[in-house]
């Protein structure tokens, strides 16, 4: 009996799976960008823009009030945040994205009430000093025209103890009080960065690393005017407005 070899035809393949099944990291990914586009909102950051305007956002939705009193750099903010998600996602499962999102999110609520109570604070200081800054300068202005009259009409006439008049308007000018400097930002309260700075050092325990391969290069695709992050931390937390959108044009 005669063995015939099985022809390819009559034998299908079997077809090997990829090695990282595009359609079961895509949904991934994109639940990812769901969950993270949150924190994306800088209004919230943003106080003293906030104030004096009562009830009247209540029914604004948050992009209206992003739109409004945001710092206008969602769209770009956006991109950096789902290009940073996309290679931290990369990473085999070394970043906690749990952590990771608590961490910003807790962040942000730090910073806003840091924000609210410098905005309170410097609102309390305007409601004490601005009177006073006000009498101060009409009691300058009325010096000052009144010295320019009796130079005009050569009036600087001599008190009895020798003293003449525009030594005296001198004098009396300079005992006014100066200007009233804004008082420091309460010790116990998180300055400028701080808060950010913190948030970074815990994105680093939550697995987020400081060199991440291909990185640099998927920043530099993103569309003008590109940030320029030092590394992911910096691009999460700049992302979500924990500091200022930098360009590479900012870092000169």
């Amino acid at each position: 009996m005669i063995k015939t070899k099985p022809s390819s035809a009559s034998t299908p393949r079997p077809i090997e799976a990829p090695s990282e099944p595009p359609l079961t990291r895509r949904p991934q990914l994109y639940a990812l960008y769901a969950r993270f586009d949150r924190l994306l909102t800088t209004y919230t950051l943003r106080p003293r823009a906030l104030l004096g305007q009562g009830t009247r956002n209540l029914d604004r939705s948050p992009r209206e009030m992003e739109r409004r009193f945001g710092d206008g750099r969602y769209a770009e903010r956006e991109a950096l945040l789902h290009a940073t998600l996309k290679r931290l996602n990369n990473t085999g499962g070394r970043v906690d994205f749990d952590a990771t999102f608590e961490i910003l999110a807790h962040a942000r609520v730090d910073e806003t009430i840091a924000r609210l109570g410098r905005a309170k604070m410097l609102a309390d200081r305007d409601e004490r000093i601005e009177p006073e800054l006000w009498l101060r300068g009409r009691l300058i202005r009325a010096i000052d025209a009144y010295r320019k009259h009796q130079e005009r009409w050569d009036l600087g006439i001599r008190d009895a103890d020798g003293s003449d008049l525009f030594s005296l308007l001198d004098g009396l000018r300079a005992s006014l009080p100066g200007g009233v400097k804004a008082p420091r930002l309460d010790k116990g309260r998180p300055g400028r960065f701080v808060i950010a700075r913190r948030a970074m050092r815990d994105l680093g325990a939550a697995g987020v690393p400081l060199r991440l391969t291909g990185f640099a290069q998927a920043i530099l695709r993103l569309p003008e005017p590109a940030p320029a992050p030092h590394n992911p931390r910096e691009a999460l937390v700049m992302a979500v407005g924990l500091v200022d959108y930098r360009t590479r044009a900012d870092r000169g």
